[in-house]
């Protein structure tokens, strides 16, 4: 059996939660945009979605998206959410967007 490449420190944990570039991922950006309006309304309080600043992703049955963005909404306001999107492109599940919490 060969050495790890990487210390143990940072080697991902299999079915953990992995650091996600996401900037350049076209299929995540899709997902994102799909489902704007519904992330959108489940933010609430007229909240709209301005940039995401953080994706990590997990393999679960599909794939769990942990995002962290930033919105905004009239009068200039941001505040940051984090939510949970999961993509299973066999099951067309109702909710997709699983839950989400306010972080400052």
């Amino acid at each position: 059996m060969s050495a790890p490449t990487a210390p143990p420190s940072e080697q991902a944990v299999i079915g953990g939660h992995h650091g996600f570039q996401f900037e350049n991922d076209a299929k995540f950006l899709a997902l994102i945009e799909e489902h704007k309006e519904k992330i959108n309304s489940t933010i609430g309080d007229n909240y709209k979605m301005k940039k995401v600043l953080h994706v990590t992703k997990q393999v679960v049955s599909g794939l769990l998206y942990h995002v962290t963005a930033e919105f905004e909404r009239e009068g200039n306001e941001t505040a940051k959410f984090v939510f949970k999107l999961i993509d299973k492109p066999w099951d067309q599940p109702e909710e997709r967007v699983l839950e989400h919490q306010r972080v400052e």
